[in-house]
């Protein structure tokens, strides 16, 4: 039971990858498009926009990929190279640090403080 669940998630993760690049692949070609059609004299409305949209589809697909790629929101590329003293103390800096700024904006933004 656990293996369809896990094994249709994994498909899932694939496709949203997937589609992620779509998305970015759009983004360019809507950013290519609105530069060329400004170039040549003729505007076609609503490319930022919809560049817009496919950047934040695309951010949000591929936050499902790189978590089944067990890659999801950390610095591997540094952390991988540290020994284990320096790695554990750099995860407890960085989770520290965003923390603090997590209770900053909470109480800022529900409280009015600061």
């Amino acid at each position: 039971m656990l293996c369809k669940i896990d094994n249709y998630l994994r498909t899932l993760y694939r496709l949203s990858g997937y589609i992620a690049a779509i998305f970015l692949i759009l983004v360019a070609i809507f950013i290519l498009t609105g530069i060329a059609s400004r170039i040549f004299g003729f505007y076609i409305r609503g490319l930022a926009e919809y560049s817009g949209y496919c950047m934040a589809a695309s951010s949000f697909l591929a936050l499902a990929y790189t978590f089944g790629e067990k890659g999801h929101i950390r610095i591997t590329l540094f952390l991988e190279k540290s020994n284990k003293k320096i790695f554990r103390t750099m995860v407890f800096v960085y989770i520290n640090f965003f923390f603090r700024i997590f209770i900053f904006l909470f109480f800022k933004n529900a409280y009015g403080f600061f």
